[in-house]
């Protein structure tokens, strides 16, 4: 029998150093309670010092990085502007924990226009407003946090899948965060049949499909090379006629400022004659999701080795005796 996501962090609470994280998750909230107590202006020089610090030590995730970006964006930066580029994420994400830590006593219903422009979101909530199955999916771009938050803030009931983190203390606290505003969060391991149900409900579903999917995946052009990419979203959509509105979230400039919006809706009516439709929407999210990243490349997670596994190769015929 398949264990719910509280099951699940009890499991991992069983297995780890219940006095170190203890320890972990302390310092975190009293490095969130410093944060808090800054202007969001000394926060950000404080992630540009983070920042720094992170590309110069980090030296696993910084050659993975150099790796991701040399390929991606190799015929249009020189070695110079790509190790700019990705110092740059390490400054992006560590200004996200900035935001991520100022964003419940800053973004409310009567004042998020103070901070967001949204833009081409008319479909997606009209899908809403026919009570069709939608499943939000976006990418590790800009600050998807925020994009989750603000869906709450106004109003909208939404479930996002997230992963349980392995310390529970600090599980717990990012969950409170998450369904501060009244998001529902829903485990990816131990919380399948509510999941389905969402979906069977005909309600809003929120997903983060950009991980690598290991060698059983789609392999799927992502910045000119085939990456392994989950087809699950896909797959549910077709089952459960949902429509697939591909969201991103990105910082304008150096500020507390967001723009957030839809790219692009799948429909799977549109692929009903498709001899592989979830292929072909799983790559048309692909496509969707590098255009944006291109609109602000040092947001994207590039530190993430999303071409690690390789599509395999085909098994040459046997020539005739």
């Amino acid at each position: 029998m398949p264990v719910n996501g509280r099951d699940s962090v009890a499991m991992a609470r069983k297995k780890r150093n219940n006095t170190v994280d203890y320890l972990v998750y302390l310092v975190i909230r009293i490095v969130v309670a410093v944060i808090q107590a800054l202007p969001v202006s000394a926060g950000y020089s404080l992630a540009r010092m983070i920042g720094w610090l992170g590309y110069t030590i980090d030296k696993r995730h910084r050659r993975i990085a150099l790796e991701n970006v040399r390929h991606a964006f190799g015929d249009d930066l020189s070695a110079k502007q790509q190790d700019r580029l990705v110092r740059g994420v390490y400054v992006h994400f560590a200004k996200v924990i900035v935001e991520i830590a100022h964003i419940p006593r800053k973004l409310h219903s009567n004042n998020w226009k103070r901070y967001v422009n949204t833009h081409e979101v008319g479909d997606t909530i009209g899908l809403l407003l026919r009570e069709r199955a939608t499943i939000l999916v976006t990418g590790h771009f800009g600050n998807w946090e925020m994009a989750g938050y603000l869906i709450a803030v106004l109003g909208i009931e939404s479930f996002a899948i997230a992963r349980t983190l392995d310390n529970p203390y600090l599980h717990d606290f990012v969950l409170r965060f998450r369904q501060w505003s009244g998001q529902t969060i829903l485990s990816k391991n131990g919380d399948m049949d509510r999941i389905l149900q969402v979906l069977s409900d005909r309600q809003f579903l929120i997903s983060v499909g950009d991980q690598a999917a290991g060698p059983r995946g789609y392999f799927i052009d992502f910045f000119g090379r085939p990456a392994s990419t989950h087809k699950s979203v896909a797959v549910l959509a077709l089952r459960y006629d949902a429509a697939i509105t591909i969201g991103y979230s990105y910082r304008d400039r150096d500020s507390f400022h967001y723009h957030v919006g839809v790219a692009g809706i799948i429909d799977p009516r549109d692929y009903a004659n498709c001899e592989d439709a979830a292929f072909e929407m799983t790559r048309e999210f692909n496509r969707q999701l590098e255009r944006v990243i291109r609109l602000a490349p040092s947001q994207y997670l590039w530190l993430h080795n999303r071409w690690k596994h390789k599509p395999p190769t085909p098994v040459a015929k046997a020539k005739a005796a």
